[in-house]
C-alpha cells in the first residue's frame, strides 16, 4: 500500500534517475498508465556529430569520466591539471616529431619521383587534388594523399603534423578557468536541491568568445581574436586534451569533455580530489625528455588572399526622372492659370523631361503674385504634394534661391484661404511677401538646405490649418496679411501667425507622448507574452524530465540557456517540491 509523505527523500530522487541513470524502478511508474506494457523511456545519449580529430587514439582510449558529488576546481586541482597537461603534451609532441620524420622521408621519395617527370594526366589530377583538399587538416590531407598516391603514383607530398606550442598552454589555462566557473555554478545548484549521489562532471561548454571576453580585475585576460582561440582549440582536440566533441547548432556552444587523465577536480562533499584510477594528483617523479636544440618554434604566418572576379552591376547614371505625383500635379496646375485640355495634358506628359523646369514655371513675379492673391484667385488653391517637393529637394536642379521663392509662394497661396470672406489690398500682400523673402530660411548668412525648407513648409501648413479652424470657431476676423504675418506679433492678444508656433509645439509634444504611450503598451504586452511563453516552456521541459526523457544535466542546461535567470531558482523549488510530494512504499 502506498502512502504520501512530506519529508524530503533525497535518495528517492536519485533512485528515480534524477541524473538520467535508471536504477531499478523509474519515477514514471507512479504515473497512471493506460497501457501497462508501455516501455519506460530512457534519456537519449548524446552522440558526437563529427568524427574524432584526435591523432593518436591511445591518448583517449583509457579516458574515463571523472565523477564527484559536489565538484570544484580549486587552486590545487587547477595546478595538478596543468601539470598533467604539460606531461601529456610533451608525450604528444614527441610522437608528432617521430611522425614528421616519417613524413619527411616519404616526401623525399615523392620529390625524386616528381623530378624524374610526371605525365600530363598526373600533373592535371595533382592540381585538381591540391585545389580541392589543400586547405584540409594535415591528418585528413595525408590520408587522402596516401589514397591518391596509391592510385595515381607518388605525386603529392604530405603535410607535416603540427606541434602544440607554448601559446596553447595559455589558452588551455583560460579554458580551464572558464570550466571551473561552469562547474561551480552547477555544483551550487546541486547543493541547493540537496543531492548526495556521485555523478559525472558536466561537459565543458565552449565558444571562442567565451574565452576572449574573460576578464580578471577588470582587464582582458588574453588579447587574442576568436580565430586564434579556434586554432588553439583544434590543436587541443588533435592532442586528445578535449574529447567527445558535440555540436548542437551554430548559435549554441559546443560541448567537450576534458581528458580524464588530465582533469583533476575537488569533491567538496568528501573533501577529496576526484581523478581516474590510474592518475596521480601530485606527480611522484619527473619524466626526462630529450632536448631538441635545433627545433624551430616560430609560427609562420601565411596570408593567403583569395581573389574573386565579382561582376559590378552599378546603376546607370542620369538625370532624375519626375515621379508620377509630379506628372499628375502638373497636368492639373497650369503655371499661368490657363485651362489644360486632355490633349494638352497628354502632350505635357510626352514632352516632360525635367521636373525642375516645370516647377520653375509655377513661379510668379512678386508683384504679380500679390495682385492675384488680392483678386482671390488662390482662395481655394490646391497645394503641391509634399512628396513632389521632397523629390525636387533631393534630386532636382533648382538653386536654393529659386527653391526658397517656390516654398514662400506656395505658403502664401495656401494662406489665401484665411481671406475667403475679406479682400486685403495688394500692398498688404506685397508687404508680407517682402518680409518673408528677406528673413525666412536664412541661418548664419546662408540659406537652408532645400529639404529643410520643405520640413518648415510642412510645419507652416499645419499652423495655417490650425489658425483657419481657430478663426472659424471663434468667428474672429483675420488681420490683413501685412500685419498677420508680422514676425513681431508673438503674443496671444496680438493675433499673429507667430503665436501659432506654441500650438504646433504642443501638438508635437502630444504626438511624442502618444508614441511613447503606444510603445509602453507594446512593451508590456511583449513582456507579458514572453512570461507566458517562458512559463509554458518551463512546464514542458520539466514534464519531459519527469517522464524520464531527459537527464538532469539536460534540464539544467535548457533552463540556463533558454529561460530567464529567475527560473533557475524556480527549478530548485520545483525539484524539492517534487521530492517532498512523491509517493513511497
Amino acid at each position: 500500500m502506498q502512502k504520501r509523505t512530506n519529508d524530503i527523500q533525497h535518495a528517492g530522487i536519485m533512485a528515480a534517475d534524477l541524473f538520467g541513470n535508471v536504477k531499478g524502478t523509474s519515477r514514471t511508474g507512479h504515473v497512471p498508465q493506460k497501457d501497462n506494457s508501455h516501455t519506460t523511456h530512457v534519456p537519449r545519449e548524446r552522440k558526437s556529430r563529427t568524427i574524432s580529430r584526435t591523432i593518436f587514439p591511445q591518448f583517449t582510449e583509457n579516458s574515463r569520466t571523472v565523477c564527484a558529488i559536489y565538484p570544484y576546481i580549486d587552486q590545487k586541482a587547477f595546478a595538478a591539471t596543468m601539470d598533467n597537461y604539460r606531461i601529456h603534451i610533451a608525450e604528444y609532441n614527441e610522437l608528432i616529431r617521430e611522425k614528421n620524420e616519417d613524413i619527411k622521408r616519404h616526401n623525399e621519395v615523392v620529390k625524386k619521383n616528381i623530378e624524374a617527370g610526371l605525365n600530363e594526366m598526373q600533373i592535371g589530377f595533382k592540381a585538381i587534388f591540391l585545389k580541392k583538399n589543400g586547405k584540409k587538416r594535415p591528418v585528413e590531407f595525408n590520408e587522402l594523399a596516401d589514397e591518391f598516391n596509391a592510385e595515381r603514383g607518388l605525386c603529392v607530398e604530405k603535410k607535416n603534423l603540427l606541434l602544440v606550442k607554448y601559446g596553447t598552454e595559455v589558452v588551455f589555462g583560460q579554458i580551464l578557468h572558464l570550466y571551473s566557473k561552469q562547474i561551480a555554478s552547477k555544483t551550487k545548484f546541486y547543493m541547493g536541491i540537496g543531492t548526495t549521489e556521485k555523478q559525472s562532471v558536466k561537459p565543458l561548454s565552449l565558444k571562442s568568445n567565451y574565452v576572449t571576453e574573460l576578464q580578471r580585475n577588470g582587464v582582458q585576460s588574453i588579447d587574442v581574436c576568436n580565430k586564434t582561440i579556434r586554432n588553439h582549440r583544434d590543436r587541443l582536440e588533435e592532442a586528445g586534451v578535449l574529447t567527445n566533441y558535440f555540436f548542437a547548432g551554430i548559435k549554441r556552444a559546443v560541448k567537450y569533455e576534458i581528458n580524464s587523465q588530465i582533469l583533476v577536480v575537488f569533491d567538496a562533499y568528501s573533501s577529496t580530489y576526484a581523478t581516474t584510477e590510474n592518475q596521480h594528483v601530485t606527480n611522484e617523479k619527473k619524466k626526462v625528455l630529450p632536448v631538441y636544440y635545433n627545433e624551430c618554434t616560430r609560427t609562420n604566418k601565411i596570408n593567403i588572399k583569395i581573389k574573386e572576379n565579382v561582376e559590378n552591376n552599378s546603376l546607370d547614371l542620369g538625370t532624375a526622372q519626375a515621379p508620377d505625383l509630379l506628372i499628375s500635379f502638373l497636368q492639373e496646375h497650369d503655371p499661368q492659370g490657363k485651362e489644360v485640355s486632355p490633349r494638352g495634358a497628354a502632350e505635357n506628359v510626352k514632352v516632360l523631361r525635367d521636373s525642375s523646369e516645370k516647377l520653375k514655371e509655377t513661379l510668379l513675379h512678386e508683384q504679380e503674385l500679390a495682385v492675384r492673391l488680392a483678386a482671390g484667385e488662390f482662395n481655394y488653391y490646391q497645394p503641391i504634394d509634399i512628396r513632389v517637393l521632397y523629390h525636387e529637394a533631393l534630386n532636382g536642379t533648382m538653386t536654393r534661391e529659386e527653391f526658397k521663392s517656390l516654398i514662400i509662394q506656395e505658403f502664401m497661396k495656401s494662406a489665401a484661404r484665411l481671406y475667403r470672406t475679406s479682400s486685403p489690398f495688394v500692398g498688404s500682400w506685397k508687404k508680407a511677401i517682402n518680409a518673408w523673402m528677406q528673413k525666412m530660411f536664412i541661418g548664419n548668412n546662408h540659406l537652408y538646405r532645400k529639404d529643410l525648407m520643405v520640413d518648415k513648409l510642412q510645419e507652416y501648413r499645419w499652423r495655417l490649418n490650425h489658425a483657419h479652424k481657430w478663426f472659424t470657431k471663434y468667428d474672429v476676423k483675420t488681420l490683413y496679411p501685412g500685419d498677420y504675418f508680422d514676425f513681431t506679433r508673438t503674443e496671444a492678444k496680438e493675433i499673429g501667425f507667430q503665436y501659432t508656433k506654441k500650438a504646433y509645439l504642443k501638438h508635437k509634444a502630444y504626438q511624442e507622448a502618444a508614441k511613447q504611450k503606444e510603445n509602453e503598451v507594446n512593451r508590456k504586452a511583449k513582456h507579458r507574452k514572453e512570461r507566458i511563453n517562458y512559463a509554458k516552456k518551463f512546464d514542458q521541459v520539466f514534464k519531459r524530465f519527469f517522464n524520464n526523457r531527459i537527464s538532469l544535466n539536460d534540464l539544467l542546461d535548457y533552463v540556463k540557456n533558454n529561460l530567464p535567470k529567475q527560473y533557475e531558482g524556480k527549478l530548485t523549488e520545483r525539484l524539492l517540491q517534487f521530492s517532498a510530494t512523491k509517493y513511497t512504499c
